[in-house]
This record gives C-alpha cells, structure tokens and sequence, in this order.
C-alpha cells in the first residue's frame, strides 16, 4: 500500500499544458532510453555527446520531482529545447558522416518543438535549417543522400507543425464548448463563476461589482402551447438583446434553463437598473417577451453562490409583484 501511495505523491502535478504533462509523464522513460545510450558515448570517447546526454538525464529525473507547476515547467522545457538545439549543432558539426549523425538528426526539430511550443520552437528550428543549409557536408552525403536527409527534416517541420494546429484546434474546441452556450452564444455558467469569482477578488466600495439575473415570463407556456423550437428561439432572441447592451469588461451568460445572469463590475446598482430596463423594453417591442430581473451588489466577505442567491431572490420578488418587472436586493 506504501508504494501507490508514494507513486501517487510523485505523479500528482498542477499542469495544465497537455504540452508540459507530456513531457513530465515521458521524463522517467526518456531517462531509461538516455542511460545505456550516455554509457556507449563514454566507451567510444564521445564525452561532448555523453555530457549533453547527461544533462538531459539529470533534466529528465529531476523534472517529475521539482517541477510540477505550469510556471516551472516551462523553463524546463526551454532549457530542454535548448540543450536539444546544442546537440543538433554537435551532431551536425562532429558526426554527421556516422550513422548515428544521420539517425538521430531528423529528430531534433520535432523535439524542439515538443519542448519549447509554437514561436520558441519557430525559431530555433529556423535556426536548425540555416545551420543545416551552411555545415551539412553535403559533398560527403552525394545527391540521394543529401536530398534524403533533406526531406526526412523537411518531413519532421512539417509533422510537428501539423501535430500543433491539430492540439490548438482541439484546444479551441474544447474551451468553446466549455465556456460558450451553444444556443444562445453566451457564456455558460461555468465561465460566469470563474469570471465572477476573478471580479470579486477586486471589488471593493470604490469599484463595486454588480449583478443582474434576468428570467423569462412564462417560457413553460411558449414551450407548452408553441413547442421547443419557439422555447429555443425565444432563448436566442433574448441572448442577443443582452449581447447588444454589453460594455468592456462585462460578461453575460447563461445560468440554466431560461435564466441569464450579467455580471458588472464597476457597475452601481442604479445603474444596472436602467440597463436591466433597456434589456426588457428591448424585450417586449423587438421580440414580444417580457422577462423579470433582479439585481444584487456584492458586499465584503460575501461569496459568489450567496451574491447570486440574492440576486436570485430579488428576481422572485419581482416575478411575484406581477412580472416584466426589476427588483433590487435587500442588503
């Protein structure tokens, strides 16, 4: 039972690049790979190479250990990328004519970029293919081979470059699918707590943070009497109607269900009143609807669960007094 457990403290990490968890889940197999290797560089009497090798070893064992924060491990992988282009240099200028030179040349770039990520890596493959281009012996290599070569680092930029377009775009849709409601365009409420709780670290009475919820009158009816698909455009309509009214730095989004929630920092109370009157006019003479709203200022030590509850009450008082209303929450 020690054992999982030990294993479970090494490999537990605060990563979030899938970039950087690469490179900490394949340091200790790197490590397997790199010791017989070092061992035959020191028989042969190759000690530059069995000294950069050796770096990367001890980088490699090291890494899982010390560096488990996003911060940290980026400056590992750069000193990794660069140790990688120094051994790129070495192998150029000293074993290029050795079948280890032309083994292990055509794998450099797709480790520099692995390492440093899209522009450190632009650039120091640039520099790859400008020290390829002026110390490659090519008379030695003939035609077939200098081409062959050529093409297997060509291939490699390339793959590398292809490997990165698909993890950004991956990326990209994953974060979209996270962080924006397919149906109206608006956050979704995961987005909206995170930024809600980043605001209210910095409110304070010279800058107070605000929010408004608005909900929709009677949306079970539209649902019951028009069916979903007018439910899911009324949805839409009032999406766009809160988009439209937004300023910098304000963020809307959607609760749940027919729910949508502002949040405005730097916004007074009196203030998100008349937005939240433009938003239900807007309502009423462009789409037909009339929605309830209600409105909290968060206040000092209060949390962004109880600064929504309140808000949330406020907007069942005004859904109570008679709807296509906005009620301010009590203090």
């Amino acid at each position: 039972m020690a054992l999982p457990s030990a294993l479970s403290r090494v490999f537990h990490h605060e990563l979030e690049q899938p970039r950087s968890m690469l490179c900490f889940y394949g340091a200790w197999p790197a490590a397997v790979v790199l010791a017989p290797l070092i061992a035959v560089e020191m028989s042969t009497g190759e000690h530059l190479h069995a000294g950069l090798e050796g770096a990367a070893l001890l980088l490699t064992l090291v890494m899982p250990l010390c560096f488990k924060t996003e911060p940290r491990m980026r400056w590992v992988r750069l000193a990794m990328a660069a140790l990688v282009l120094v051994a790129f240099f070495a192998v150029l200028t000293t074993r290029m004519q050795t079948m280890a030179g032309l083994v292990w040349l055509p794998m450099f770039p797709f480790f520099v970029y692995l390492f440093a990520g899209p522009r450190p890596g632009h650039a120091m493959i640039g520099c790859m293919v400008a020290g390829y281009v002026a110390l490659a012996p090519f008379e030695h290599l003939g035609f077939h081979g200098a081409v062959t070569l050529s093409c297997a680092l060509l291939l490699a930029t390339i793959m590398v470059n292809s490997y990165e377009w698909a993890l950004q775009s991956h990326h990209s849709r994953l974060t979209d699918l996270a962080n924006v409601d397919h149906l109206t365009g608006l956050a979704t409420r995961r987005a909206l707590e995170a930024f809600l709780e980043a605001r209210m670290e910095t409110s304070d009475s010279s800058r107070p943070l605000t929010v408004l919820i608005l909900d929709l009158d009677h949306f079970k009816r539209i649902n019951d009497e028009q069916g979903h698909g007018a439910g899911d455009a009324a949805l839409r309509r009032v999406g766009q109607l809160i988009r439209e009214q937004l300023r910098h730095g304000q963020l809307a989004g959607r609760w749940g269900g027919d729910e949508f929630v502002v949040v405005l920092p730097g916004v007074a109370p009196e203030r998100a009143a008349a937005m939240g009157e433009s938003i239900l006019q807007l309502a009423r003479e462009r789409a037909s609807l009339t929605l309830s709203a209600g409105i909290a200022m968060h206040v000092e030590g209060e949390s962004a669960h109880d600064l929504v509850h309140r808000a949330d009450a406020a907007l069942y008082r005004a859904k109570t007094s008679g709807r296509s209303q906005i009620s301010l929450a009590l203090a």
